[in-house]
């Protein structure tokens, strides 16, 4: 028997820097890039998102040098077509079986699967789907998804309320997160942290900043994950 004595379950945390803005990093990285977009649609917010100029789909492709959209809504890519144009793809990255060719063909620099592997029954599932376009195109991985050590939860708990997006299957640690990247044979190169904004108005700007601020001490309390993988 393994005993707590023995630090079996009792981890170091992972370490990575920190940034105010997931959206402004991820086009740091792939400025003047051919990028592969899984989750493009971002349903169902991406009307929305269009609207107010926050949709990630569409700063990626005014930022890189080319864009394909990788999503399962096919509906979603189709109003994305044709309100922002550019190339989609219908792939579903969980199914081992699924044709990725159309992908390959592309050759892009970067794979992004941006906020994606949290709406999924199985994150190994999509990993090794992940792994598998990978290795095909010598691209390198960028995975985004939120934290469930971020200390905003803490906060959420004790006012008896829980703030997640109803499509989300699961939320991991870094530690949890670590681990589906090494069992899909990828390595990571690069953590990286993020806070979010939640609104303009002075009780969001409030609740941000309580949040921020124990996030600048220990990274690990921030809203999200940036993972940056390789062969």
């Amino acid at each position: 028997m393994v005993r707590m004595g023995d630090h079996f379950f009792r981890h170091r945390l992972q370490r990575g820097g920190l940034v105010t803005s997931r959206d402004d990093y991820l086009l740091s990285i792939t400025s003047g890039k051919r990028v592969v977009h899984v989750g493009c649609v971002d349903w169902p917010l991406s009307q929305e998102r269009l609207r107010d100029g926050s949709l990630l789909h569409e700063k990626l492709l005014l930022n890189a040098e080319s864009v394909l959209g990788v999503d399962v809504d096919t509906k979603g890519m189709v109003r994305l077509q044709n309100t922002l144009g550019g190339l989609y793809s219908n792939i579903d990255l969980t199914d081992s079986d699924v044709n990725t060719n159309e992908v390959t063909a592309f050759k892009p620099d970067v794979i992004l699967a941006g906020d994606v592997i949290e709406h999924v029954s199985s994150g190994q599932d999509l990993l090794n789907g992940l792994a598998r376009l990978v290795n095909e195109t010598e691209a390198d991985l960028v995975l985004t998804t939120p934290n469930s050590l971020a200390i905003r939860n803490v906060f959420n708990t004790a006012l008896g309320l829980e703030m997640v997006h109803p499509d989300h299957s699961c939320i991991y640690s870094p530690l949890n997160l670590r681990t589906l990247v090494e069992r899909s044979g990828l390595q990571v190169q690069n953590w990286t942290y993020y806070s979010i904004k939640t609104g303009h108005d002075p009780m969001h700007r409030l609740y941000d900043s309580m949040s921020r601020l124990p996030a600048r001490i220990r990274h690990a309390w921030a809203d999200g994950h940036i993972v940056q993988c390789g062969i």
